[in-house]
């Protein structure tokens, strides 16, 4: 299955950055595609032992925020934070 994740931060360790990782690699465990996005983004302070490892994007500006809401149909399940 194709999942998609919109993230609010990943800049910073906190409880729901953590969950939303943890749940990334069990669903690529299971063999689903999940790919993150986010806006903020620092691979250095986020649980880099997990982050490092997972499929992540980070929307810097308005082109890819609009590329990235085009894209959305091809995924079966979305996940807002």
């Amino acid at each position: 299955m194709k999942i998609g994740m919109l993230v609010n931060n990943l800049d910073t360790t906190g409880g729901y950055q953590k969950l939303v990782l943890r749940l990334t690699s069990e669903l690529t465990k299971l063999g689903n595609q999940v790919i993150i996005y986010t806006p903020s983004l620092n691979k250095e302070t986020c649980y880099p032992e997990i982050i490092n490892q997972l499929h992540i994007v980070a929307l810097k500006n308005k082109s890819q925020s609009k590329s990235f809401l085009a894209k959305i149909e091809k995924y079966d399940k979305l996940i807002t934070t």
